[in-house]
């Protein structure tokens, strides 16, 4: 998750984005399978869902930035 983050950050499209939200999405369906199978603690829980959120964030503010950019250049 923290390589996604990384990335997203300094992603240069949108289209790029969409595919670390797709490989976020896959982490968290693996990860979940997880939980239900009692294979994951809590406190990593915990961390995970911080990395999760991290990376989100990540997406959403550098989408923003990109489309911002491309709506000052037109």
């Amino acid at each position: 998750m923290l390589e996604l983050t990384q990335s997203a950050g300094t992603a240069d499209a949108t289209d790029t984005l969409d595919t670390l939200r797709v490989e976020a999405d896959a982490i968290l369906a693996l990860t979940m399978r997880e939980v239900e199978a009692h294979a994951v603690e809590g406190r990593a829980l915990t961390a995970f869902t911080l990395t999760l959120d991290q990376a989100r964030l990540a997406i959403s503010d550098r989408r923003d930035a990109l489309l911002k950019n491309k709506a000052q250049v037109a």
